[in-house]
């Protein structure tokens, strides 16, 4: 059943089996799958089923960092979560993430890709997917042709792509009228209760917006309110333990990572669409794809940098930095007599793209009204995995929400090694791109420029992954294989947060077969 905490007279007790915080991709999947069972669940959602200002103001987030956080547009605080607005890309992480590399400091998962491989399996259906089918193999069957990589650099990546599936729409029926399911709108939850001792959590202190105050008891509890929600309410909760819940070693909110994002464009000399017609969508029986490529595990190994990967994703217009371009505009000018504007830059970058201008006017002679081929062009947009840093982190601020909730800091870092890997996967596919097809991939100067804070230039994608990571020990994570939190026997945590290392692929498959992992753990103990 869906339920408002605002309907309820203030004092009142919910109970459970099991309480889930967060009404977003990791806790509706879990609910799920305690469909039809005995176990009472209660499913809490800090918004209502539709956006509401009041609610996404207590998302607002202060930055201190080098890249600013979004906070209240990136995340989305409504039944569903960001699932209501995700694009629906999805791939499992790469084997080799999973593994302690050398060269990247912190890495390492307690578990392989080949533990979670069943759970991955079972939710591709929760997502909407075609075949848990990933591999070079797909390509065949998609019709994709030899892609003629350099293989000590390259691999083909592959993602499927989803409607996206909204899963407040998708699952919201079934929830609804579920009788050991309850979904309570409007309950944020407000800390984490321990009992006296501080080895079980008691119950989870909830309000309503108008600042309300309930509570929830359960035999176990999980958090999966997402990699800033999940850290700042551990660090809020200190009546106990005065560093927060699980923070024994100072780790709860350190590790925040996202992908980095570089966005640039392919210029095709020739037919325009040998790039789209490979690396395209393609949509088959088997489920519907977009392929890109990847930095190979040898080159990675080689190169000692992260995991990256490409896509392509549109067809665009002239490219605005050729030197094809400014002889048009200057010719434009010229020719309605007039002088034209930053002239000296236009006829500086004619000449320093020479071979562009000279390719396009003897064009321009053999195959008179033939486009130039800068039009010929393709988007392309590379993401790039963060190394985990214990200096990017997320904290709490001294200031207040509406609910009194100390609100967060973001302080999101990088590393020389995020530097070195970002520049290595750019410059190794515009290689890969001009020895294939003859194509000039434009690499963004504040990339390479070693006097530019390229810092300034990324941006938040919304992938906030690692503040509460996954570990063998307490030493190194907040919670263990099963995703308990490490000295509490009942709190689990689900979702990104949980990552000790996010590799390439979009989290949300991840997310999902992680959460489906921790539900048939906690069938079992409460079998």
């Amino acid at each position: 059943m869906i339920s408002d905490l605002r309907a309820l007279p203030p004092g009142q007790v919910l109970e459970a089996d099991v309480c889930i915080v967060g009404g977003g991709a990791a806790g509706i999947s879990m609910a799920m799958q305690f469909h039809g069972t005995k176990t009472r669940v209660c499913l809490l959602e800090g918004g209502g089923e539709h956006m509401e200002a009041e609610s996404q103001d207590l998302y607002l987030v202060d930055n201190d960092g080098q890249i600013p956080v979004l906070g209240m547009q990136s995340r989305l605080r409504m039944f569903g979560g960001t699932t209501n607005h995700w694009t629906g890309r999805c791939a499992p992480l790469d084997a080799a993430d999973f593994t302690a590399r050398h060269w990247v400091p912190h890495s390492g998962w307690p578990i392989t890709r080949a533990d979670l491989d069943p759970f991955y399996e079972r939710a591709q259906r929760i997502c909407d997917l075609g075949n848990y089918s990933y591999g070079e193999d797909v390509l065949e069957a998609l019709g994709v042709p030899d892609m003629q990589l350099d293989r000590d650099k390259l691999a083909p990546q592959c993602w499927q792509i989803s409607a996206p599936t909204r899963f407040a729409g998708k699952y919201g029926p079934v929830l609804r009228v579920v009788e050991n399911i309850q979904v309570v709108l409007h309950a944020t939850a407000t800390n984490v209760e321990l009992n006296p001792d501080g080895t079980q959590v008691d119950h989870i202190g909830l309000a309503t917006p108008d600042g309300r105050r309930h509570r929830v008891k359960a035999r176990y509890y999980v958090l999966a309110a997402g990699g800033i929600e999940n850290p700042r309410l551990l660090l809020m909760s200190n009546d106990v333990q005065k560093a927060g819940v699980g923070n024994q070693r100072d780790l709860v909110g350190r590790f925040f990572m996202q992908h980095l994002r570089v966005d640039a464009t392919l210029v095709m000399e020739g037919d325009p669409y040998r790039v789209s017609r490979m690396y395209a969508r393609h949509d088959a029986a088997i489920g519907n794809y977009v392929v890109g490529a990847r930095l190979s595990d040898r080159f990675q190994s080689a190169s000692k940098v992260l995991n990256g990967s490409m896509i392509t994703y549109r067809e665009g217009g002239l490219d605005p930095d050729s030197g094809t371009s400014s002889l048009a505009r200057l010719t434009d000018e010229l020719r309605d007599g007039r002088w034209p504007k930053d002239a000296g830059r236009e006829f500086f970058n004619v000449v320093a793209d020479f071979s562009d201008v000279a390719l396009n006017v003897r064009r321009r002679f053999l195959k008179p009204g033939a486009e130039p081929y800068s039009r010929a062009l393709r988007q392309i947009m590379v993401e790039g995995e963060q190394a985990p840093n214990p200096s990017s982190r997320i904290r709490l601020s001294e200031a207040t929400d509406a609910l009194g909730m100390r609100r967060v800091v973001a302080d999101w870092r990088l590393t020389d090694l995020d530097r070195h890997s970002t520049q290595q996967l750019v410059l190794t596919i515009a290689t890969e791109m001009a020895r294939l097809y003859k194509a000039r991939m434009s690499v963004p100067f504040w990339l390479t420029d070693s006097q530019t804070d390229w810092s300034r230039h990324l941006r938040d994608v919304a992938h906030h992954m690692g503040t509460t990571r996954m570990a063998d020990s307490e030493n190194r994570g907040v919670v263990d294989a099963d995703c308990r939190v490490f000295g509490v026997p009942n709190l689990f945590i689900a979702g990104s947060s949980v990552f000790p290392t996010g590799g390439q692929a979009n989290p949300t498959l991840t997310i999902v077969a992680l959460a489906l992992r921790l539900a048939d753990h906690l069938k079992s103990k409460l079998a």
